[in-house]
């Protein structure tokens, strides 16, 4: 796999988002952008209509089922960086693909394009750094050299046949980059069931390549840590599902995962795709011992939170509660600075929310998460509490 630099992570971050998500946002979540805990404390309060609190309120079907939402990403791009060959060969399957041939410096760049059937495919500069409609390309050399230096040549053919495209050097002073978004071909998608915990419990990512509905089978799937040497082979666990898991005890905030996939479509095509994904690991220096006493008072439900943390800092814990059916009732949060040792943090379920939920007994604890929010982004503790019944009736 190619060493993979700062253009693949511009166009993984830009142009899948400007030039590829535009169209299957509404459908699959292209990448879920990483929030500070403040935001998605805003983000609860924000849901909550009646009560004037940070600290608990009303928990939403929508707000439930997105928290057990894997992280994903999607991508139709691949890349190859630094040619020097006169020749190259590029594997196109679909009929909307758009081919850009770039140099950041090398401004008398000058190629020829040819599709499977030997055709001249027109290829026209492009203006970079310029506010241009989402469907074009210059925004991935943006920061990429001198805007008058480079050159951007980008397919013109609105219409593309797959196939295997020729690309011919005719004039080159340097290596140059080719960045294809193989739009209408198959679809790269990754995705990580957890994200953010301690690194002591290890990363596991999935993969998959949709090609319609159909997932394409047989593919071989590596993957890098960016700024490393390491290469990870994903395997086809089932059919079509590729994973592996990823050691990432030297991990400390947010790493870029590059993943290059290749395979053949049902259609005999060859295939090419890179995709990118961002995972979070550190040390959360915390651990929930588990649940204490359980409390009602005039206002709220209040259930204790036991834990352990080894370093001074800002400490979050938060939870929901839920009926024995699993509907969704409340959500509670709290957070505290606190100094190495054990310590209590409360979760306060709002009695109000409670007395309008239909719901009086059989109460239990789901999603119980203590997080290290001293530095950004939170490590979560390698804990978690699930299904924990409740004694408490209204």
């Amino acid at each position: 796999m190619k060493k993979f630099g700062l253009l693949l992570t511009a166009v993984i971050l830009v142009v899948v988002a400007v030039s590829f998500t535009q169209n299957v946002e509404n459908s699959t979540p292209d990448k879920q952008k990483i929030k500070p805990i403040t935001q998605l404390e805003k983000e609860r309060i924000s849901k909550e209509g009646s009560l004037n609190r940070g600290d608990t309120g009303r928990l939403t079907p929508e707000a439930f089922n997105q928290e057990s939402e894997a992280i994903r990403t999607s991508s139709s791009m691949f890349v190859m960086e630094g040619i020097k060959s006169s020749s190259v060969s590029l594997p196109i399957t679909g009929d909307r693909a758009k081919i850009g041939v770039f140099s950041a410096k090398d401004g008398s760049l000058d190629i020829e394009l040819s599709d499977p059937q030997g055709q001249d495919v027109p290829v026209l500069p492009h203006t970079r750094n310029s506010q241009i409609p989402s469907h074009e390309m210059s925004q991935v050399v943006m920061g990429r050299g001198g805007v008058k230096d480079g050159v951007l040549l980008v397919t013109d053919r609105k219409v593309m046949t797959p196939g295997t495209y020729e690309v011919s050097v005719r004039q080159t002073k340097a290596p140059f980059d080719i960045i294809v978004n193989d739009e209408g071909g198959p679809v790269l998608n990754l995705w990580l069931n957890d994200n953010g915990r301690d690194s002591k419990t290890g990363v596991a990512v999935f993969a998959e390549i949709k090609d319609g509905e159909t997932s394409v089978l047989g593919a071989q799937l590596v993957a890098k840590i960016k700024g490393t040497k390491t290469e990870v082979s994903l395997i086809e666990t089932t059919p079509g599902v590729y994973s592996a898991d990823l050691n990432v005890s030297n991990f400390e905030g947010i790493q870029t995962l590059i993943v290059e996939a290749r395979a053949r479509t049902s259609k005999g095509l060859d295939l090419l795709r890179n995709g990118s994904i961002d995972v979070i690991a550190g040390k959360s220096n915390a651990k929930i011992l588990g649940i204490g006493q359980e409390t009602l008072t005039g206002s709220d439900l209040v259930v204790e939170v036991n834990v352990k943390v080894t370093e001074a800092g800002r400490y979050y814990v938060k939870g929901n509660l839920l009926s024995n059916n699993n509907d969704p009732i409340a959500w509670a949060q709290d957070a505290q600075e606190l100094t190495p040792g054990n310590h209590t943090l409360t979760l306060k379920f709002s009695r109000e929310v409670l007395n309008t939920s239909g719901f009086s007994a059989g109460f239990k604890l789901s999603g119980v998460e203590l997080m290290n929010t001293t530095n950004m982004p939170g490590i979560k503790a390698a804990e978690k509490i699930d299904n924990f019944f409740l004694k408490s009736s209204l």
